[in-house]
């Protein structure tokens, strides 16, 4: 619960100040007509509604889905931990994807990613680290 909180509140954090760079500056001199064109915003993407996602090749086979996001200590995206291959869980294997590998298709609610599902299921398996024990 709390890594989903943080990861919700690092991407949106990560939003409001890729937004804020990204807004054109007024130009005062030029006629309203003739300003300069708005740059569009990125999209914003909660972290909970990554997780599940499915995830597709660019020519929209299925691959998996995202079982995980892995967010940076300056609160940036690193990776996205995806769960490839497999029938009902079984035969899977959790592969890390570099955040700038894929890109979100809002319209189909899907990822999409550049590289195969064999790509994908030739790279290392992806293991969490095991959690501290607490009291």
């Amino acid at each position: 619960m709390f890594k989903a909180l943080l990861l919700g509140v690092a991407l949106s954090a990560a939003t409001v100040l890729t937004a804020n760079a990204q807004t054109a500056a007024p130009q005062p001199s030029a006629p309203a007509a003739a300003s300069a064109p708005a740059v569009a915003e990125a999209p914003a993407v909660a972290g909970r509604s990554l997780v599940g996602m499915k995830v597709q090749t660019e020519d929209n086979a299925h691959i998996g889905r995202i079982n995980n996001v892995v967010v940076n200590k300056d609160g940036h995206v690193d990776y996205a931990v995806v769960k490839v291959g497999g029938f009902l869980g079984l035969g899977s294997k959790k592969v890390t994807v570099a955040w700038n590998e894929l890109r979100v298709d809002e319209q189909r609610g899907v990822v999409k990613v550049g590289k195969t599902k064999d790509q994908l299921m030739s790279e290392p398996e992806f293991r969490e680290a095991p959690k501290a024990a607490t009291g």
